[in-house]
């Protein structure tokens, strides 16, 4: 059952469009990663569309950069196809 779930699946997972939402997502996943590793519980949740990623928590912009900028997520992985990084926070 589950592998003709997966057959019928794979031609909308392979959409350009869902293909950037999934790359998207796992920076999202990595940059939340790399932020609780230097914040004890952090209470941040994310959003990641075909443009990018949202974050939504209360944690300095400088502490959001340094975790997209971290040498374990190479910078290509952020930039590529014209995907950039926009960071909104009021604790600037």
């Amino acid at each position: 059952m589950i592998q003709f779930l997966a057959i019928l699946a794979a031609p909308l997972l392979n959409l350009p469009v869902i293909r950037r939402i999934r790359r998207n997502h796992g920076l999202e996943h990595a940059t939340i990663h790399m932020l609780s590793r230097k914040q004890k519980n952090l209470n941040i949740a994310g959003r990641s569309t075909s443009a990018g990623f949202y974050l939504y928590g209360n944690v300095p912009t400088a502490e959001v950069e340094a975790a997209v900028l971290t040498d374990l997520v190479p910078i290509a992985a952020y930039v590529d196809r014209g995907f950039g990084v926009y960071l909104k926070n009021s604790q600037q």
